[in-house]
Formats: C-alpha cells, structure tokens, sequence
C-alpha cells in the first residue's frame, strides 16, 4: 500500500516523500502511461520511493523511483546502473516483543 512518509512543505520548501510497494510498481504503474505520468508530475514536490517486499537478485533500477528500500544484500541490479538505497525493509520495524518461539500462536480479529 502506498505510504506518505512525510508531506512537502510550505514552510521551509522540502519535498514530500511517498513510498510505493513492488506490488504496485508491477500491477499498477509499470505499463500504464497514465499513472506514470502522474508520478513525474509529483516529482517535483515528491520523493519517490519504492519498497522492495522480498530479494530482488534480477532487480532492474527504474528512474521513476528516486530509492529503493530493501534490506543490505537484498537487491542486485542486472545492468549495474547505481541506485539510492536504504537499508531498511518491513522487518526492521517490528518490535522486539515479535521473535520466533515455540509459544502457542493466538490470533485476534476485531470487527
């Protein structure tokens, strides 16, 4: 799910940044001219990035994103073109309570 880290502002003239998803880069924005251009239009109020949600060992880098979140390790680009690059990815967000255990596993729904 696209995710707006932070919003541009007025006050000081810094870019937004938001956050796409490899999802989304492939069922949504790849192939279409519409959304594409939409995106370079943000680009200049926007920094766009795209988080890679598993290894990506045949990734291809795409100007359209300004980085790529995804862990050290995680992306090797095909045609050796540089890239930004934060070493980041969803699991470094979770907190220190979520470790593997041989507890017994208990889901919760809330409706």
């Amino acid at each position: 799910m696209a995710t707006i880290l932070k919003a541009p502002s007025l006050k000081d003239g810094s870019k937004g940044v938001i956050i796409f998803t490899t999802q989304e880069r492939d069922e949504f924005i790849l192939g279409n001219n519409k959304i594409l251009s939409k995106i370079n239009k943000l680009k200049s109020d926007w920094f766009v990035g795209l988080h890679h949600n598993w290894h990506d060992h045949k990734f291809e880098y795409n100007p359209i994103f300004d980085f790529s979140l995804a862990g050290e390790g995680d992306l090797i680009e095909i045609n050796d073109k540089k890239f930004n690059q934060i070493y980041l990815d969803a699991c470094n967000f979770s907190p220190e309570f979520f470790k593997i255990s041989n507890n017994e596993k208990n889901w919760i729904f809330y409706m």
